[in-house]
């Protein structure tokens, strides 16, 4: 009711889909949901662990990202499909607070752990695509006391005032709902039209780039506004 999304830390789903579903089935039961997001604990996966959680009917994962350090474990911050999966949606994990601070993995102190999670936020400011957080605010061991951190990292996150603070099934929404924008050139047209059947209404919208080659007498580039309500042309 309040915006907020939960999803499942699954155990075992990564490896069977009936486990997968009686998991999920455990959330789902009481929050009406009929699907739902998951990332596996110990981020485990194999190969065949798209098709397990598509087969249990998980809408994305959010499972790819490192136990030992922080960045692009896939080598990107955009939301991609599993190779082995037919809809399933990878939402890569980028900056784990336990990666960077136990002893025997990062092990940084506050200073470098700001640091480097600065510069994977001018990454996404300068390329687009997520930062995607996993941070343990309570602990059954011991606290971690890494709240003062935490709050450096939103603050850093926020300042340029270009951030937008998204659930994980709204950025895999919007990542979706681009996924479905085409490109199309007519026989003998002049120009480029961009639509989609699917509106963005709920969603900020994309921006779609123009560049063009020096010397022409238009922008050398241009941005446009797209929501997909309205195709777009764009003379080429």
């Amino acid at each position: 009711r309040r915006g907020r999304e939960v999803a499942v830390h699954g155990v075992d789903a990564w490896r069977d889909a009936g486990t997968g579903r009686a998991e999920m089935r455990e959330l789902t039961s009481i929050t009406g949901q009929t699907t739902v997001g998951v990332r596996i604990h110990w981020l485990y996966f194999d190969a065949d662990s798209p098709k397990h959680l598509e087969a249990a009917g998980f809408s994305y994962d959010s499972t790819c990202g490192y136990n030992e350090a922080i960045g692009y474990r896939a080598g990107t911050s955009q939301v991609f499909r599993l190779p082995a999966g037919r809809q399933l949606l990878e939402l890569p994990l980028t900056i784990m607070d336990s990666a960077m601070f136990y002893t025997g993995r990062m092990a940084l102190g506050p200073a470098d752990a700001r640091r480097r999670c600065a510069e994977i936020v001018a990454h996404a400011r300068r390329f687009g695509g997520t930062v995607v957080i996993n941070w343990h605010d309570r602990s059954l061991a011991p606290e971690r006391l890494w709240g003062r951190s935490y709050q450096n990292l939103l603050e850093t996150i926020e300042t340029g005032n270009r951030a937008w603070f998204a659930t994980a099934g709204e950025a895999v929404d919007w990542f979706r709902w681009r996924r479905s924008i085409q490109f199309t050139v007519t026989a003998g047209s002049t120009c480029v039209t961009v639509a989609t059947s699917r509106s963005s209404s709920a969603l900020p919208p994309g921006t779609i780039r123009v560049h063009r080659p020096a010397g022409e007498r238009t922008p050398a580039a241009e941005e446009l506004a797209f929501d997909g309500q309205t195709a777009v042309r764009i003379r080429l």
